[in-house]
């Protein structure tokens, strides 16, 4: 049996490293508890930010016939706005273990919500058009909204841009169900 350091530097470590600077301090699980998924926002989220960086390019390549110069100021503007769209795609990091959902905030903070699978009421799922469009071509993505036993009308949790979706309120929904069976036994 994999101990558990070992699991989760397969599963989340590696994707959570900048060199040897680790930001995984957020992430404290009980020794039983066992990770079923975990992901980024889908890669769309970046989609409207290479838009306008083909933008930003285009005008800096029509400027440059007037004048170099706007076509140097274009492309740093470029690079910052590339460095953005990453930055938003890898801000927010979905974990769903058998016991917790766990939804983490921000690159460089500890800011990490969790809502225990026995407290999770309801979940839905959305899709836009474009999203059931982009699944033809990649992985399909969607919204995931879920209530706890809050009693809020709202969603205690928004899940955004989730790859496979589907997936993920699949396997929500199989931890709700063995956890409820483990409840009345």
């Amino acid at each position: 049996m994999m101990n558990k350091q070992n699991h989760l530097d397969s599963t989340i470590y590696e994707k959570l490293s900048v060199g040897s600077i680790r930001f995984d301090t957020w992430l404290n699980i009980d020794e039983d508890e066992e990770i079923i998924r975990s992901t980024f926002r889908h890669p769309i989220v970046i989609a409207k930010y290479l838009i306008l960086m083909l933008f930003v390019l285009l005008v800096g390549l029509v400027g440059a016939t007037q004048h170099i110069l706007i076509l140097v100021i274009s492309l740093p503007i470029i690079g910052i706005i590339g460095m953005y769209a990453m930055l938003e795609r890898y801000k927010r990091y979905y974990i769903l273990t058998n016991k917790q959902l766990i939804k983490k905030n921000g690159l460089f903070t500890d800011d990490a919500s969790r809502k225990s699978a026995n407290r999770i009421q309801n979940q839905s799922l959305t899709q836009s058009v474009f999203a059931k469009l982009v699944s033809s071509v990649s992985d399909n993505y969607g919204n995931i909204y879920i209530q706890t036993a809050s009693g809020n009308a709202e969603p205690d949790v928004v899940l955004d841009h989730v790859p496979n979706p589907n997936k993920f309120t699949a396997d929500l929904q199989d931890i709700q169900d063995t956890n409820n069976q483990n409840s009345t036994n």
